[in-house]
C-alpha cells in the first residue's frame, strides 16, 4: 500500500506542476511569473519614484500606454515633465534580459524632448528599473535565480528557478 501512496502522490504532484506551468528539474523548481500592463506600469512608476527621490525633485510622469514588443521589450508612451511645470508627450523603449541569474533592464530608446539621456542618467534609470523588477517579483526572489524574461502577448513573462531543499 505504501508504494501505491508514493506513486499516487508523485502523480498528483506531477499533474499539479504541469497544470500550473511549473517544472521540476534537477531539484530546482521553475516558476513562471507573469506581469501584465498594470504590473509593468507599477514597475516603471517604482523606478521613476526611486530616480525622483535620489535627485530630490518631484518629476511627474503619466503613463498612457504600454505596448508589449516580442520578444523582449516594452514601449512606454506617456506625458513627462521636462522642466518644472512643463509637460511633454514622449516615449521610451525598455528591453529585458537575464544575465548571470539576475535581471537586466535597459532603455534602448528615449524619445522625450528635453530629457537627460547622458550615459550616467541611462545607467541610473536602468539600475532603478532592475531594482524595481526584483522588488516586483516578490518574496521568492531571495532564493530565486532569474532564468528568462520575455514578452508574450500583452504580458512580460519571467521564469525564475527556486532550489528545493530537503527537510531533515
Amino acid at each position: 500500500m505504501k508504494p501505491f501512496r508514493i506513486a499516487l502522490i508523485t502523480l498528483i504532484l506531477a499533474l499539479g506542476l504541469s497544470a500550473c506551468n511549473f517544472s521540476l528539474k534537477g531539484g530546482k523548481l521553475s516558476v513562471p511569473i507573469t506581469l501584465d500592463e498594470q504590473a509593468v506600469t507599477r514597475l516603471i512608476s517604482l523606478a521613476q519614484s526611486a530616480i525622483t527621490a535620489t535627485n530630490g525633485g518631484q518629476s511627474q510622469v503619466t503613463i498612457n500606454n504600454i505596448d508589449f514588443i516580442e520578444p523582449d521589450s516594452v514601449r512606454v508612451d506617456g506625458v513627462y515633465e521636462s522642466s518644472p511645470g512643463e509637460l511633454v508627450p514622449g516615449s521610451m523603449t525598455v528591453a529585458f534580459a537575464v544575465a548571470d541569474g539576475a535581471p537586466r533592464v535597459g532603455v534602448t530608446a528615449l524619445d522625450i524632448p528635453g530629457a537627460d539621456n547622458s550615459a550616467a542618467k541611462m545607467d541610473e534609470i536602468n539600475r532603478a528599473l532592475e531594482d524595481a523588477l526584483q522588488r516586483e517579483v516578490g518574496a521568492i526572489q531571495a532564493a530565486a535565480t532569474f532564468k528568462s524574461i520575455a514578452v508574450e502577448g500583452n504580458t512580460l513573462k519571467i521564469i525564475v528557478e527556486v532550489p528545493l531543499r530537503a527537510t531533515q
